[in-house]
């Protein structure tokens, strides 16, 4: 399979059964909440999500496997995903040819390019109140753009 039409194939994939979002968390030991793009694709064919691991890395968990989360009609569904850099990397890749999620991939490409100008990674001096606070209002954009709400 050539390389666009592979891009092509797995930007359709996202269009349909991916998520894009911005995830915040906050761990004991720092001083600054940290966020991170975060991209998913999920799927009970777990050879199409085995293709997206093959391809672009990232790591796979099963979604519903534990028995009280599954009714007995429901087939095992897997997830493949990858964060940060990796997941704008992905993006980048798939940006030309993704339709329905394409603001999505554009406030993401902007989020992790932002982070990266930022500097603070592993400085250990935490990040400044209006750097949280634009990641917190972009993270809150990026649900609204996921909910459907116009940006």
């Amino acid at each position: 399979m050539h390389e666009a039409t592979r891009l092509a194939y797995v930007a359709g994939l996202f269009d349909g059964e991916g998520h894009i979002r911005i995830q915040r968390q906050h761990f004991r030991d720092r001083r600054s909440p940290s966020h991170c793009v975060r991209v998913s694709v999920s799927n009970t064919d777990r050879s199409v999500i085995e293709f997206l691991h093959d391809t672009f890395g990232g790591y796979i968990v099963v979604v519903n496997n534990e028995a009280r989360c599954r009714k007995a009609h429901w087939r095992t569904c897997w997830s493949w995903e990858l964060t940060s850099t990796g997941a704008a990397n992905f993006l980048s890749m798939i940006q030309p040819y993704v339709r329905i999620k394409q603001r999505q991939v554009q406030l993401a490409l902007e989020f992790q390019d932002q982070k990266n100008a930022d500097g603070c990674r592993g400085t250990g001096r935490g990040l400044t109140a209006a750097i949280v606070q634009r990641r917190d209002q972009t993270k809150q954009q990026m649900s609204a753009l996921n909910r459907g709400v116009p940006a």
